[in-house]
């Protein structure tokens, strides 16, 4: 089974070749590797290209690019692609979705590393599950914090059916992440599911898309992913206008793209409440400038949602109630849920 690892590169010199080698030290052979230069300003590329063995230029753009040469042993070589300018995370994986072959699809942040196993774990689920879309593994955080992005006690390893694989991912039973997911191509490109670009959270988006066309997906509960919470990351990032822009563009646009399907529909709300709270809370934690006009404007555009409250989870119309309220009740409310998850 080939796999196709779409690795996005952009000023991450410091960690390229911990995350090139976990790639290289994989037990599973059949892979393409697929780097994708978005046009950083540090040296990240020149590590890739010597790590991978590479006989291409680096700087070789996109319109030209090819298969490098030189590459030791079975393993296809590496193919080098190339931005002609800084385009972002959500081009850099489209990049990489159109020059990919394999059978599946598997997206790897180039300051992150996976396992020896991660891939050969994945694909066994692929071949016990024929034609799954999609497989999920655990994830490792590092350095160990409170912020583990784990797998849901009571999620079965297959799961088949719109409403249930679509239950898993909205009420975030796997985390809402494209990286350590083994996809299958044929389903990305059916469904039109390429990133939106110019967006930051581009996977809360594209979950949400994802979602209500998955009919199949399988887990392992090993580790198939090393995510490292970087210093310059985005997750330890201080809150911009550019995120929280992105994030009332995103809250929007599935507002406005919620399922016809009464089921999903349901489900979706209850994905865009989470995120709407989750996003007043965290505005108010990092002391955001404009955090009362946005407070007011996401209220604002979660108002249509109220017509079909009553047909929720207790747990929406209390978030709903709690997206309403003074900003500290969220943050007693997410600690009380903390401490219940801990007994």
């Amino acid at each position: 089974m080939k796999v196709s690892v779409i690795i996005p590169v952009y000023n991450t010199a410091r960690y390229i070749e911990r995350c090139l080698y976990s790639v290289l030290e994989q037990r599973h052979k059949d892979l393409e590797i697929i780097v994708v230069d978005d046009c950083g300003k540090d040296n990240s590329m020149e590590i890739a290209a010597e790590v991978l063995g590479a006989g291409v230029p680096v700087g070789t753009p996109c319109s030209a690019a090819g298969t490098a040469g030189g590459a030791a042993g079975a393993r296809p070589a590496p193919l080098f692609l190339r931005h002609e300018c800084n385009r972002g995370l959500s081009a850099a994986r489209n990049t990489g979705l159109h020059s990919a072959s394999g059978e599946y699809v598997f997206f790897l942040d180039s300051d992150d590393e996976i396992p020896p196993g991660a891939i050969a774990n994945l694909t066994a689920m692929a071949d016990r599950y024929k034609d799954v879309q999609l497989v999920a593994g655990a994830v490792d955080v590092l350095p160990r914090s409170n912020e583990a992005l784990g797998l849901h006690n009571n999620l079965p390893l297959y799961t088949q059916g719109n409403y249930a694989c679509a239950k898993a991912v909205l009420r975030r039973e796997i985390p809402i992440m494209a990286c350590n997911k083994l996809i299958k191509r044929d389903f990305i490109l059916q469904h039109n599911l390429f990133f939106k670009e110019g967006l930051i959270h581009e996977d809360n988006e594209w979950s949400f898309r994802m979602a209500e066309h998955l009919t199949s997906l399988a887990i392992t509960r090993q580790i198939t992913y090393m995510y490292h919470m970087n210093s310059g990351g985005l997750t330890l990032e201080r809150l911009s206008s550019a995120r929280v822009d992105s994030l009332l563009a995103i809250l929007d646009s599935q507002i406005n793209t919620l399922s016809a399907n009464p089921l999903i529909s349901r489900l979706q709300k209850s994905y865009i409440l989470f995120t709407a709270a989750w996003m007043i809370h965290l505005m108010y934690t990092n002391a955001y400038p404009t955090r009362i006009p946005v407070t007011t404007r996401i209220r604002h555009a979660v108002k249509p949602l109220a017509a079909g409250l009553l047909h929720q989870p207790l747990k929406d119309i209390s978030l709903y109630l709690l997206i309403h309220m003074p900003p500290a009740w969220l943050g007693t409310a997410k600690s009380i849920m903390q401490n219940v998850k801990k007994t």
